[in-house]
């Protein structure tokens, strides 16, 4: 029992302490040199340890500040931060130079890894039980980062060049020359640190257009907004979804710098379709089919049922003359003569009525059975130009045939499930539904799915039907 408790605080011991040493992953510049006396010492630059410092999370912490080996051995103390405020341990000269004391042991370690400005000379600055720490290094180098701004959202086609700014800076010791800047686009976080290439169309992590630019010189400390020269155009074939915008300092690696890891920012961006103004379905060919005996009326296109019928108005007048008037029209009717195999359209009379004055419509007319004494059994009208036509912004919806209302709206449902997305069911269909891309400019038929819901599930067909939009 003494055995396994003495186990479980030997592993709770080095976890603690492998914590504590690990850290922040990080790694910052530390400015120390060599006295021209004073034994044992070493002259650290007050302002960079206080970067690293205030570079942790300060808040409620009271601890010491270290300046250690990679295991974790204490070389120095350099300080004390107690709310926020430093108060150091060593003899500040000038405001500026913390002088700081090393036992003679490792002294010359320390000494021998200033002097070459080694890039990982194997020291740690970080706070005392606690786990922020950081690696530092002598060297001086640049360090490059980058920051953007841009619109959240864009369509397909669009020029981000008005709304982007891109701004550099250069957080290391020393300047940093011919910089190169990039402006990629990718529909996922992985975006490869590397020079990319412009394309036309959308490709994985490819250059916008004129989204590359070169910068001279930026000195140590400089921030600069950087001038991409290109409009920064937004693939037209780019399908409507999440994208990202990467931005590369240097995607060359033809700069030694202090952190590689920061010369890139990633920010999303939808790329979303704006709503029509109109959506316009062109239907090569419906038919409407009717059966005299029962009244039974139905419209059908694409082997579905757009109206049963509910909203149209039947009668005959004789066994081969029948009059059709849907609710919406408010001064005609349709005079169907199943002898002659023609449709009238005929003003002036009620429905229901003999008289009135007439006009021939050309709609090719089938019928069964039937004669001059003898109803048909049923006829159809060919209905050639067919058109469904929908204004998301009023809501305004139609289904025409040679330039009449032939469908109820208010029998319809309509969902807009994405920028580009639409979905229509009549309150007929139990098992089916269509589904509008604007994007693709494709009417799809789906079986068995989920209407209102993005995962559509079921089967799909895409129908023979031109689509339209007018933006």
């Amino acid at each position: 029992m003494k055995k396994s408790i003495f186990l479980t605080v030997l592993v709770l011991s080095i976890f603690l302490f492998s914590t504590q040493i690990t850290g922040t992953n990080c790694l910052k510049l530390l400015k120390i040199e060599e006295p021209s006396k004073g034994k044992n010492k070493l002259n650290f630059h007050v302002e960079y340890v206080k970067a690293i410092v205030e570079d942790f999370n300060l808040e409620g912490v009271s601890a010491d500040i270290e300046f250690t080996d990679q295991v974790g051995t204490v070389l120095a103390t350099l300080g004390n931060v107690k709310d926020r405020n430093i108060k150091w341990s060593h003899k500040v000269v000038k405001g500026t130079i913390l002088q700081v004391k090393f036992d003679k042991t490792t002294y010359p370690t320390v000494l021998e890894k200033v002097k070459e400005k080694s890039m990982n000379p194997g020291f740690r600055v970080q706070l005392s039980g606690t786990a922020q720490g950081c690696e530092i290094t002598f060297a001086e180098l640049p360090d490059l980062t980058v920051r953007m701004k841009y619109p959240i959202n864009a369509s397909p086609g669009q020029a981000l060049a008005e709304e982007f700014s891109l701004t550099v800076e250069n957080k290391g010791a020393v300047e940093a020359k011919d910089v190169n800047v990039q402006l990629v686009i990718s529909s996922d976080t992985q975006i490869p640190f590397q020079p990319a290439a412009y394309s036309e169309n959308f490709q994985e992590d490819a250059l916008l257009e004129g989204g590359q630019s070169t910068v001279a010189s930026i000195k140590p400390g400089e921030s600069l907004t950087v001038s991409l020269p290109g409009p920064l155009k937004i693939p037209a074939d780019a399908s409507p979804a999440r994208y990202y915008l990467g931005a590369l300092v240097d995607p060359e690696k033809k700069i030694e710098e202090l952190d590689e890891e920061n010369n890139t920012e990633k920010g999303f961006i939808m790329i979303l379709v704006p709503a029509p103004r109109r959506i316009t379905f062109e239907i090569p060919e419906a038919q409407l089919v009717y059966q005299p005996t029962g009244f039974s009326l139905k419209i059908i296109a694409q082997d579905v049922v757009l109206s049963d019928g509910k909203d149209w108005r039947k009668c005959s007048i004789r066994p081969y003359i029948h009059q059709l008037k849907h609710h919406t029209w408010k001064d005609f009717f349709w005079e169907v003569d199943t002898v002659d195999r023609s449709v009238w359209q005929v003003k002036g009379i009620k429905f229901c009525q003999k008289g009135g004055t007439a006009k021939e419509v050309k709609i090719p007319v089938k019928v069964t059975g039937g004669s001059r004494t003898t109803p048909p059994s049923r006829f159809t009208l060919t209905l050639t130009d067919t058109r469904l036509e929908y204004e998301p912004e009023g809501g305004k919806f139609l289904i025409t045939a040679f330039g009449n209302q032939m469908v109820y709206a208010p029998l319809w449902r309509i969902f807009r499930l994405k920028s580009h997305l639409y979905q229509l069911k009549s309150l007929s269909w139990s098992d089916f539904y269509w589904e509008v891309d604007t994007f693709k400019k494709e009417v799809r038929q789906v079986s068995g799915g989920n209407f209102g819901q993005a995962d559509v599930g079921g089967s799909v067909k895409i129908l023979n039907v031109k689509l339209n939009v007018e933006e």
